[in-house]
């Protein structure tokens, strides 16, 4: 969602009679502030500007413009187009009507941002914009991978498209991961409100020096205290594998959590399934089928986001000297069906 917000920044200054805003971080994020702040004029009739703003989902299912909120009980759209492949989604959709023209890559005069506002990416987001950002199109995060994952089954069922690379049945597959310290894996997918994450992991020896850093989702560049930093992180203690959790939310960034009991210390030479889980107000971390600790107050949990990325480990501290395979998460979406979004299958090296 944050590149069609910045993208949508670009556009306005392009053409606009007078640029008020620069083509700078700093006029990209009052920008924003102005159009998607509680008060604005737009949030107060999202058909202005063209219904640019509109949230996405308002065009496939209903809009209510007495709540100013997407209806789902009325859907409009019944062929969703992925943006990632949308000139073969386009030209599959025209031959199974039969219409003879193609969809070419080609693009509209005057849709390129010009100068320093086509510099402009998400990174340049602060972290308050990305909240407001996510505030505005939560809806859209929550049906996101749902209608992702269904253009990609109608693509397969027709026999017209072959599983991608990144998204093989709708999973992102590794063959080995071993941490490595700024190691990104999955440079953008969508989080979620609620989720299930689970992984093995494989420690090869104790870190002394430091806290070691095993995998982080995040939709911050910044290691702690604002929101998304870790959403969740995983390490192991100084001096230990005891494990560690870290999961945010608004009312503490730096919630965490430290595995209790022998389960909680995870044995070296041998791999241990780490499942976490965030529902309702409680986050969860089970070690080998069995509860290692629990967080309550997870009242306002952070929003889904579709700027989320996976290290393993992050660019903070040291690794864990240690390998992860088997890495699922899960978006578990309000109507209790559950989307395999992440998957990472890793073997032990044979030294």
């Amino acid at each position: 969602m944050t590149p069609g917000v910045v993208s949508e920044f670009g556009f306005e200054q392009m053409h606009a009679r007078v640029n008020r805003y620069g083509c700078d971080p700093e006029g990209l994020n009052r920008w924003v502030f102005d159009h998607l702040a509680s008060n604005s004029t737009l949030r107060a009739n999202w058909y202005r500007r063209d219904c640019h703003f509109l949230p996405q989902s308002a065009y496939v299912y209903s809009w209510d413009d007495a709540l100013n909120r997407v209806n789902r009980s009325k859907r409009w759209c019944k062929h969703v187009l992925r943006y990632s492949r949308l000139a073969e989604d386009l030209n599959r959709y025209w031959g199974s009507v039969g219409y003879p023209f193609r969809f070419g890559d080609f693009r509209a005069g005057g849709t390129t941002s010009k100068g320093g506002c086509g510099k402009m990416k998400g990174r340049n987001l602060t972290d308050f914009s990305k909240g407001l950002i996510a505030e505005v199109y939560k809806e859209d995060m929550h049906i996101l991978a749902e209608l992702e994952q269904e253009a990609e089954d109608a693509a397969m069922a027709a026999g017209l498209v072959a599983p991608s690379k990144s998204r093989a049945n709708g999973k992102l597959q590794y063959e080995m991961v071993e941490l490595a310290r700024g190691s990104i894996l999955v440079e953008e997918f969508t989080t979620s409100e609620e989720f299930e994450i689970e992984f093995g992991v494989l420690p090869s020896s104790i870190l002394s020096s430091s806290f070691g850093n095993i995998l982080r989702v995040t939709t911050s560049s910044a290691n702690r205290g604002s929101v998304g930093a870790r959403s969740p992180s995983f390490g192991f203690s100084r001096n230990s594998t005891r494990l560690m959790a870290f999961m945010g939310h608004h009312d503490n960034h730096e919630a965490r959590c430290v595995a209790e009991g022998p389960a909680g210390v995870l044995p070296v030479g041998d791999t241990s399934h780490v499942k976490a889980r965030l529902k309702d107000t409680v986050f969860a971390v089970f070690v080998n089928g069995s509860l290692v600790c629990s967080l309550p107050g997870f009242s306002r949990k952070y929003a889904a986001s579709h700027s989320g990325r996976l290290w393993a480990s992050d660019q903070f501290d040291p690794a864990a000297e240690a390998q992860i395979g088997n890495l699922t998460y899960r978006p578990l979406s309000k109507d209790k069906k559950v989307h395999l979004r992440v998957v990472m299958l890793c073997a032990r090296r044979e030294d």
